[in-house]
């Protein structure tokens, strides 16, 4: 009976796994918190400035995590709608986006987060 149990069990197990990934969270849940509070701001720029993003001609620099394959498309979809300095490795798209597109480029299909990059600080020489 526990050769029975299993298979069914597993069964469930890769649904739920599959169905996480191919089906996202609402495009609220796909912003980092800080990302979030830029998009939501009366002064966006100036609120990115602030949280450490950079920012750059009107543009806020982040990076969309995505999934299977989705990266082509996503630069695709932000070189369309005015983002600038877009490049991509392996499942992050990072860009210099609008913050008006922000919650747009979180609702792509394939998109799971958006987030602030992570900048390296230099020593002094």
């Amino acid at each position: 009976m526990k050769k029975q149990l299993i298979v069914p069990t597993l069964a469930v197990l890769i649904a739920v796994a599959v169905a996480v990934h191919a089906a996202p969270g609402p495009t609220a849940d796909r912003l980092e918190a800080s990302v979030r509070m830029v998009s939501d701001a009366a002064e966006p720029l100036d609120t990115a400035r602030v949280k450490g993003f950079v920012v750059r001609d009107g543009r806020v620099q982040v990076v969309a995590v995505v999934v299977g394959g989705a990266a082509p498309a996503v630069e695709s979809w932000l070189w369309t709608n005015g983002a600038r300095w877009v490049v991509s490795a392996r499942d992050r798209v990072q860009a210099f986006v609008a913050p008006s597109s922000l919650e747009d480029l979180a609702g792509l299909p394939g998109v799971l987060w958006v987030e602030r990059p992570v900048y390296a600080e230099l020593p002094e020489p």
